[in-house]
């Protein structure tokens, strides 16, 4: 399906902060009521990281919710330690 995405990688210092990431993000969109398409982890010592995905199906595209939760996420990141800078 084509249509408009919001993509966003975090990475951290280590696999274990990259999972640490993992229930703030299912607690602000459970909250919310506004899940991501996909989340995706990569714990391993190369490089972790997390990728999320954002997009509303029903719309087809982007809704104003997408961009409230990316920025709740983006916000939420500078809390959580060991972030990779």
């Amino acid at each position: 399906e084509d249509c408009l995405r919001l993509s966003r990688e975090f990475r951290f210092n280590d696999g274990q902060s990259a999972l640490a990431f993992l229930p703030y993000v299912t607690n602000i969109s459970t909250n919310d009521g506004h899940m991501p398409e996909e989340i995706r982890a990569f714990p391993g010592p190369e490089a972790p990281r997390v990728e999320l995905t954002l997009h509303t199906p029903a719309l087809g595209g982007l809704s104003y919710n997408d961009f409230l939760l990316a920025l709740k996420l983006s916000s939420t990141i500078e809390a959580v330690g060991s972030v990779a800078r």
